[in-house]
């Protein structure tokens, strides 16, 4: 199951009636008066809350919603029978926010350590739905505390939903304590 986060999303659309030309960006809901001509343009989300339902279609406002997908659709009316209402582009942009995972003074014994991704937080793990960019998978850091001379941190097994950390020195498994960073979202 993939998590829920607050996604901040945005409408960005120029439209206009021909004529006069109207031109808009980045707004809810608009009503405009030009040459006493009414020229109305909406914008409706509808919200996958769980992966499987979708909610009834809603207006448009911006802000963050949690949510795991998003549908947009827009409308056009005139009131004037002369004019027609076009809409030339449509944008709708949704920013994930980044998920940082923090451990600190992380025991990592000499046989290696099992890290299942859990949220800052958080209780329970929580597999990650991807990386940085177009990762598939998250990215990892790894800082090896009072480091002696020869230590490598060694990451393997990466998936969404954690890690093998070991600490080696000569070729051989090392007991160290460690601090982790795992970006994605």
């Amino acid at each position: 199951m993939k998590s829920i986060s607050p996604a901040l999303q945005s409408f960005l659309f120029p439209a206009q009636g021909l004529p006069p030309q109207i031109f808009v960006a980045d707004l809810y809901q608009f009503q405009l008066v030009q040459g006493g001509t009414l020229s109305y343009c909406s914008g409706d989300a509808d919200i996958d809350w769980n992966g499987a339902t979708w909610g009834a279609w809603q207006k448009y406002a911006p802000g963050r919603y949690l949510t795991q997908a998003f549908k947009a659709r827009m409308q056009l009316a005139t009131s004037d029978p002369t004019v027609i209402a076009l809409l030339t582009d449509f944008s709708f942009g949704v920013d994930v926010p980044d998920r940082d995972d923090h451990y600190t003074g992380l025991a990592v014994p000499s046989w290696g350590l099992a890290l299942s991704f859990t949220p800052d937080g958080g209780t329970a793990p929580v597999p990650f739905n991807g990386g940085p960019g177009s990762a598939r998978v998250p990215a990892v850091q790894i800082t090896i505390l009072n480091a002696q001379a020869g230590d490598q941190a060694v990451l393997s097994s990466l998936t969404l939903a954690g890690c093998a950390i070991a600490i080696v020195n000569g070729g051989l498994g090392v007991a160290r304590t460690v601090n982790v960073l795992a970006q994605g979202y």
